[in-house]
């Protein structure tokens, strides 16, 4: 049995944010408001003494005790080769249950290899956010524009770490959803989950139709894609996908593929400017019935249905050996 090995008090001034709910964080549905009074929070600080419940999680060396030493493990943390949730990790992060492990881009079940069984733990949180423009889809608490700045009130209500599934850029709006299951990012975001994105996108002139058709076939652009805190330019053709014009400058893109401003660089690869850029639905949710920017909500039954299946099909895809 764990026992406590030390405790310590703080007190954690939580100053005024312009952009947190002031809303009831007990109610199902919060906005980012202007009204914030300070705030004094007393957090009590427990260690244990060993990990005999995930609950407080275990350090990111032990995950891979069942093939490498402790000594093995950090030097892996080191060199970059691990990540949490699509995160990097760091000497000593900790990881709880449901945290997607990854080495050298191979899924980890570290929940099953690890000697220790997991105690009861409570459900995962699922939300969705109409997701303002100027907000940064980051968990860079450092950050002031940070989205988890902004989603405060919904990791006190939740009691959850929560993190975004994917990301919008600073200058996008619309739909972007946020979990405390790890597993979700990989399931939802892997180029093979199949899982849709439809944007709304407004551009500075009217597409013409030979560029439509372009659009639709693929067009090549460059992108940044990072490997072992290695950035490197990536040039490739893009993956077919359906445009539609529903306006003299606008259009619905819909993809599969997800690479960093793929519609901007697609648009600007044709000599068209990208004005605005709104995410109406990813994966079947939808913004509905959020009313405004800012404003956030827990997944209904039938969302929690497509999360469920998107789940399964990747553990379908994904057995564990």
């Amino acid at each position: 049995m764990a026992h406590l090995d030390k405790a310590s008090v703080n007190l954690l001034f939580v100053p005024p944010n312009p952009l947190i709910s002031t809303t009831n964080p007990y109610t199902a549905q919060h906005s980012i408001s202007c009204l914030q009074r300070p705030t004094f929070v007393v957090t009590f600080m427990c260690h244990l003494s060993d990990d005999s419940s995930l609950g407080s999680g275990i350090r990111i060396n032990k995950c891979f005790k069942s093939f490498a030493s402790r000594r093995a493990a950090d030097r892996m943390v080191e060199e970059g080769r691990v990540h949490i949730n699509g995160i990097l990790a760091t000497a000593g992060t900790r990881v709880f249950s449901g945290d997607q492990v990854q080495l050298d881009g191979k899924h980890i079940e570290w929940e099953r290899l690890t000697v220790t069984a997991p105690a009861e733990t409570k459900p995962f949180t699922y939300l969705k956010l109409w997701k303002p423009v100027g907000v940064v889809c980051t968990t860079d608490l450092k950050d002031k524009n940070s989205i988890m700045h902004h989603m405060r009130s919904a990791e006190i209500a939740s009691g959850d770490r929560l993190f975004p599934v994917g990301r919008l850029d600073s200058a996008s709006s619309g739909l972007i959803l946020l979990t405390s299951d790890g597993r979700l990012p990989s399931a939802a975001l892997g180029s093979r989950s199949g899982c849709t994105k439809e944007y709304l996108v407004t551009v500075d002139v009217p597409v013409c139709e030979k560029d439509l058709l372009k659009l639709r076939q693929g067009v090549v652009i460059t992108t940044v894609a990072q490997r072992d805190r290695v950035r490197r330019p990536l040039t490739a053709m893009t993956s077919p996908c359906e445009v539609e014009r529903i306006g003299r400058r606008q259009l619905k893109f819909v993809l599969k593929e997800g690479r960093n401003r793929q519609i901007r660089k697609m648009l600007g690869a044709l000599n068209y400017t990208t004005l605005a850029l709104h995410r109406n639905s990813f994966m079947g949710i939808t913004l509905d019935p959020l009313k405004y920017e800012g404003e956030w909500k827990d997944l209904n039954k039938r969302e929690m249905d497509i999360v469920r299946d998107c789940l399964h099909r990747y553990n379908t895809r994904n057995p564990i050996p």
